[in-house]
């Protein structure tokens, strides 16, 4: 509504105002009022000449831009016809100009028709001024659309910027038809075909990350993490109580290599509540700063472990006593300390090639371990890296191995036999303390001098000289 100065209320009583505008506050219907009807008929009406009419109605709409509107520009008179124009029904507050303000959505005015002092029509006037609305965009990536300010009932422009290419994912254009006008503030989202293999799971991704937050579907057997996955949330992999199998591309929450802090091991991605069909499983491993430890729950049916890249560090699988079978990176250059101390129902193991250390107690107390292949690479043994392992009957050293620690093979019961070769130049003392059936074959002619002299503390049978058989 404009000032006060162009709009009059008609019950303000003032005595120079147009009495024929005023009856009781509002605007006098002199209908019936006596007429000469001996009086010759007068031409009445009002013609509109941009608004749609429909009876007594009227509509009209008009751009942003358009802030104030002039019935004087828009109505024409017939004959005695005239016309007032108010907001509100009654007629109780006119216009001394008939220019009133648009603001944006719906004006709604009353144009009151007279001739003379007789109100003939009272049309209900609506101006509809558009709006100016907020396009945005959402790439779900890092590429970053401005927004647009459209008016109502225009139309949004597609974007020309070429999106970022993002990992387990393909842009497929966007969620809104731009031959559509905007009606209202808009968000536009980018679609994106997801790859099959990260179909079941929740996650986010640039040209260069991919971090996996959830499984959907956590009644699945086996899961299969893909190589380019770069990160996986703590307990991701939660109450997936039926899992049998899974295929990870690094242990933990990233590749990590022995240098970085908080190493987490195997158990992050299955989380620390608790949940049916779960192992309680407590892991040490390297935290910011120290050796720490987590209870984490992991999947009891879990039975089989494939890791693809990345290293295995201390604590990795520590204490995971349902795994049966873990098969490891093929580069991958050591095996951390503890990495699978404590997995009691370990059976085999094959250490890759180019593995150059067994780090300590790496798989002390394997207790089922009865088959282990040591890579063709690798130099050292540490301590206690076999310790414990009650069940391993036999193990053949490649000849590249320079350093078997002290307690190695302690208390391995059931080994039978052990060929070191002549590169070994150094075993440390009481390495196969507790190996009540052991026999050793030794290339060496005769005790080398960097072994300890307590290397055979139990004098178990040597033969030196020996010559593999191939």
């Amino acid at each position: 509504m404009e000032s006060d100065s162009s709009v009059e209320d008609s019950t303000s009583g003032d005595s120079n105002s147009d009495s024929s505008l005023e009856s009781d506050g509002g605007v006098e219907d002199d209908s019936t009022n006596s007429t000469d009807s001996s009086a010759e008929p007068v031409e009445t009406g009002l013609t509109f000449k941009t608004l749609t009419v429909n009876g007594t109605d009227a509509y009209g709409k008009f751009s942003n831009a358009t802030e104030e509107f002039s019935f004087d520009n828009e109505i024409q008179t017939s004959g005695n016809s005239s016309y007032v124009v108010s907001n509100d029904k009654y007629g109780s507050q006119t216009y001394l100009i008939n220019v009133v303000p648009l603001n944006c959505g719906e004006n709604v005015y009353y144009i009151f028709e007279k001739s003379g002092t007789t109100v003939l029509n009272r049309f209900t006037i609506t101006l509809y001024r558009r709006s100016m609305c907020t396009v945005t965009f959402n790439t779900q990536c890092s590429t970053t659309i401005p927004s647009q300010t459209v008016e109502e009932d225009s139309f949004a422009v597609m974007p020309e910027t070429e999106l970022e290419t993002r990992i387990g994912a393909t842009f497929n254009g966007w969620n809104y038809d731009f031959a559509t006008p905007i009606t209202k503030n808009t968000k536009i989202q980018a679609n994106w075909l997801i790859a099959t293999e990260m179909s079941n799971f929740y996650f986010t991704s640039t040209s260069t990350t991919c971090h996996i937050f959830y499984i959907l579907n956590k009644n699945v057997t086996q899961i299969t993490v893909p190589d380019y996955v770069t990160s996986i949330e703590g307990g991701a992999f939660s109450n997936c109580s039926t899992l049998e199998e899974i295929t990870i591309p690094f242990v933990g929450h990233s590749r990590k290599t022995a240098n970085d802090v908080l190493q987490l091991p195997f158990g992050h991605i299955f989380g620390g509540l608790n949940n049916t069909g779960s192992t309680s499983t407590k892991q040490y491993y390297y935290g910011t700063s120290n050796i720490t430890n987590t209870t984490f729950y992991i999947p009891t049916s879990l039975k089989k472990v494939t890791v693809t890249s990345g290293n295995i560090l201390y604590g990795a699988f520590y204490n995971c006593k349902n795994l049966t079978t873990v098969i490891l990176p093929s580069d991958i250059e050591n095996i951390g300390q503890n990495a699978f101390f404590g997995c009691t129902s370990l059976t085999e193991i094959v250490v890759p090639d180019n593995v150059k250390t067994i780090g300590e107690n790496a798989f002390a107390y394997c207790e089922n371990l009865t088959h282990v292949e040591l890579g063709e690479n690798l130099t050292s043994i540490d301590y206690s890296a076999f310790a414990g392992c009650t069940n391993l009957t036999s193990i053949v050293i490649p000849n590249r191995v320079t350093n078997i620690g002290t307690l190695a093979f302690d208390g391995c019961t059931k080994l039978t036999s052990i060929v070191i070769p002549n590169s070994v130049t150094n075993i440390g003392s009481l390495a196969f303390a507790g190996c009540d059936n052991l026999t050793i074959y030794c290339e060496a002619e005769s005790k080398p001098d960097g072994w300890d002299k307590n290397w055979n503390s139990q004098r178990h049978p040597v033969e030196w000289g020996y010559t593999p058989k191939n």
